[in-house]
């Protein structure tokens, strides 16, 4: 999924690979992020905002919900509100367009809107099912096989070893051009 951030700022692309369980839960496995955000200069700085903006955008497009019942909020601690937890981070892998002399371009958030769209992608890559309102929940990848009749549009062996062949190009190209394959074909 790609993005403007602001439509005036950092353009950023994110690209996921995951698997859905067969319990419809969602695991991440790895993440590619490309980023232009003009002349950069501080790398480590822009690269740090950028995973740490997917790692957020990933806990709201799959868990990040407020339960409430007839008397209010029941989500009121860190126990009870469902957040990414480190045992779902997957594997990031961030590539800088760096173009020095050209105006600096604000980053801030621009991972946020490309990792939902990135994530809603790939499960329909892992299971052939479309959701449309987050969280990605595995209740929700319930409801939506239930309503598809249960059947998978894409098995998940195909799926695995179009990031298999993915992989393998990144290694042969060089520069990092196999990683813009591999997130165009994951989501």
């Amino acid at each position: 999924a790609f993005a403007r951030y602001k439509n005036s700022a950092a353009y950023c692309s994110v690209g996921v690979q995951l698997e859905v369980t067969e319990e419809a839960s969602v695991r991440l496995l790895r993440a590619w992020i490309v980023a232009d955000a003009g002349e950069v200069v501080d790398p480590g700085g822009l690269t740090a905002q950028l995973e740490g903006g997917f790692i957020q955008a990933a806990s709201w497009s799959l868990y990040e919900s407020v339960s409430y019942d007839a008397d209010g909020i029941t989500s009121r601690d860190w126990d009870s509100y469902p957040i990414l937890r480190f045992d779902n981070v997957p594997e990031i892998h961030t590539v800088l367009v760096d173009r020095p002399g050209d105006p600096f371009l604000g980053a801030g958030e621009a991972a946020g809107g490309p990792t939902g769209g990135a994530i809603a992608n790939a499960i329909y890559r892992a299971s052939g099912l479309r959701l449309a309102q987050m969280p990605f929940d595995s209740e929700r990848i319930r409801a939506a096989a239930r309503r598809e009749g249960g059947r998978r549009a894409v098995p998940r062996e195909q799926v695995h070893r179009g990031g298999e062949e993915a992989r393998r190009a990144h290694q042969d190209d060089g520069e990092g051009a196999g990683g813009v394959k591999e997130l165009r074909s994951r989501g």
